[in-house]
């Protein structure tokens, strides 16, 4: 059976308790003695007895300090409960009374801290801090002490010790949080009062802010923003009539303003309100407009407006752009997927009533550069104007002037292929990928090469830069589109960003070591032999020179080991043994596998 809460039962002539705690279970029924009286009668009577002299006096005082100073140290060295340490037998029930009395107090202590330990978390818990009715941290208080008694049995101590070895600690405890509890409860009046005052204020703009549409209402006679203020300075007044400081309710006025043309959709409308009302809000004797921080928030605030409005655009026109960059890409894409079938009619395609203007603007490209049989190289002035397009995120532009390019014979077909095909739809989507920025040796090795296109470095580096530039960010690219949705990525950025910069910094350790880019730039340079894409030429560069180096490294027996294993090993394993392909090792040395 569960046990209740127990009532202490103590006798009307015991002497006074003080703590707040204590009375919680006990308030007397009659007039107590004075404090101390009865301990002083006991020691009078033995004096007068014989067994009072100050020899005897001072005998038992240090008897009870040197017992009190014995249980301190058992006690710790113990650590239980007193009513176990009898029960166990190491504790003798008729012990000397000052180390029962000592042992039986320092118990008590341990359960007052452990009480301290439940007080707190349980406030937390129940988010007491919050409750502002009547008498809630009382309650609180009360049934939580009143649990912990019952749920650790503390009623079958004496209600004495109980108090001077449990109430009163616990009333310091109860003390120290009740004036935290005070203090927090008096700033989350103060902020929940404020925060009814700013709803109260957008609750007036919101009244009028359509208030010209209203047909009983003379529009053009009235002014919304005095009939908004007007409503404010009501408010102010009656705030400051109940006691609350003047700058302090103007200051929350005017929160309340800020706070909604913070987050206006109708921006137009909160220049307008931002701008007028001040001008009719009442501050002492002036105007709110003309109140110095007031002046500084509303320019704050006006300027905030104007930059969401120009934000709130650029988004607009980059959404436009990105879809009509998306719609032209994709038509041009399908018609050079369509260039060798028979059975697609281009101009049936055109003249289909659904087409976009977009897609007829791709149509008509298309079958201009499908006349031109292209350049046999690339003209590098037209590649920088391309990608300072992309940089810009022009990407429209960019588009269009590849096929000028093109067609006046400063691209190869290969590379015109690359950026309709891949360079440009790349660009679009990854160039301001958060990678780009999070991880340092990136954006500042991409940086360098950008002072170099932008300085007065000499033609040929320029083209070492942008070539080195074009293929870094291609690489990364590919990248981040094979692996950014990789599981073992999933909420671990920092992997994700870690494996990105050994991507970049393998990429450019292959055009340091198999590339000529040239000293000028990471002590070697970065040529445009080949038929291909610069990223497909310096492909082919690195292969063929990683090919060579480790074909002056092999020795005779390292060809005869490596024969045996090529019929031995699978291709992974092969490759993992020797760092190169089978095909890589055939071409070495002209051994193939039987």
């Amino acid at each position: 059976m569960a046990r209740k809460t127990p009532t202490l039962d103590l006798t009307p002539e015991l002497p006074e308790v003080v703590s707040r705690d204590f009375n919680l279970f006990y308030r007397p029924e009659a007039e107590p003695e004075i404090a101390g009286m009865k301990e002083f009668t006991a020691s009078l009577d033995n004096f007068v007895n014989g067994a009072g002299s100050a020899m005897v006096i001072a005998s038992t005082v240090k008897e009870k300090k040197v017992n009190s100073a014995q249980a301190v140290k058992d006690y710790a060295e113990n650590k239980i409960k007193f009513r176990d340490a009898v029960k166990s037998g190491q504790i003798d029930k008729t012990a000397n009374p000052f180390y029962l009395e000592k042992y039986k107090e320092l118990s008590l202590n341990e359960y007052a801290s452990e009480f301290n330990s439940v007080l707190v978390k349980r406030y937390g818990d129940l988010d007491v801090k919050t409750d502002i009715t009547e008498g809630s941290f009382d309650n609180f208080y009360q049934d939580t002490l009143k649990k912990f008694v019952a749920d650790k049995g503390l009623g079958t101590f004496e209600a004495l010790d109980l108090e001077k070895g449990f109430f009163k600690e616990t009333s310091n405890y109860r003390a120290s949080l009740e004036a935290q509890h005070q203090q927090t409860q008096l700033e989350l009046f103060k902020t929940k009062f404020n925060e009814k005052v700013k709803n109260r204020v957008v609750g007036i703009v919101q009244k009028y802010k359509d208030y010209k549409l209203d047909p009983t209402v003379d529009g053009d006679a009235t002014n919304i923003y005095e009939l908004i203020a007007n409503d404010i300075n009501t408010e102010i007044k009656s705030l400051i009539e109940v006691g609350d400081n003047g700058r302090d309710v103007i200051d929350t006025a005017f929160a309340g303003l800020a706070e909604y043309v913070t987050v206006a959709t109708d921006i137009e409308f909160a220049k307008k309100l931002i701008r007028n009302v001040p001008k009719f809000l009442t501050g002492g004797t002036d105007t709110v407009e003309n109140i110095g921080r007031i002046k500084v928030k509303q320019e704050e605030l006006y300027n905030a407006l104007i930059e969401s409005a120009e934000e709130k655009k650029k988004k607009e026109n980059d959404f436009i752009t990105t879809s009509q960059t998306s719609e032209r890409l994709n038509t041009y894409n399908y018609l050079e997927s369509q260039k060798n079938n028979p059975d697609f009619n281009l101009e049936e395609y055109k003249n289909d009533p659904r087409r976009s203007n977009q897609e007829i603007i791709a149509i008509n490209q298309f079958k201009e550069d499908s006349k031109i049989k292209g350049a046999k190289e690339d003209d590098f002035n037209v590649i920088v104007e391309i990608e300072e397009l992309l940089s810009e995120r022009k990407f429209l532009e960019a588009h269009d002037l590849v096929s000028q390019a093109f067609r006046n014979g400063d691209i190869t077909p290969t590379t015109k292929n690359n950026y309709h095909n891949t360079r440009i739809a790349s660009s679009r989507d990854f160039k301001d990928h958060p990678l780009f920025n999070s991880v340092r040796p990136v954006n500042e090795g991409l940086k360098s090469l950008d002072s170099i296109l932008a300085s007065n470095a000499s033609g040929g580096d320029k083209m070492k830069a942008s070539n080195s530039k074009i293929y870094i960010q291609d690489k990364l690219y590919l990248w981040i589109q094979e692996n950014q949705n990789d599981p073992k990525y999933q909420g671990k950025s920092y992997l994700l960003q870690k494996d990105f910069e050994k991507e970049y910094l393998s990429i450019l350790q292959d055009l340091k070591n198999f590339t000529d880019v040239g000293d000028s730039l990471f002590g070697k340079g970065v040529g445009t032999d080949g038929s291909g894409t610069v990223v497909e030429n310096i492909d082919a560069q690195i292969t063929k020179k990683k090919t060579k180096a480790n074909e002056s490294k092999l020795s005779a027996q390292q060809i005869a080991d490596m024969t045996i294993d090529l019929d031995k090993l699978n291709s992974a394993d092969f490759q993992s043994k020797y760092k190169m392909t089978k095909e890589q090792f055939a071409k070495i040395t002209g051994v193939k596998q039987k």
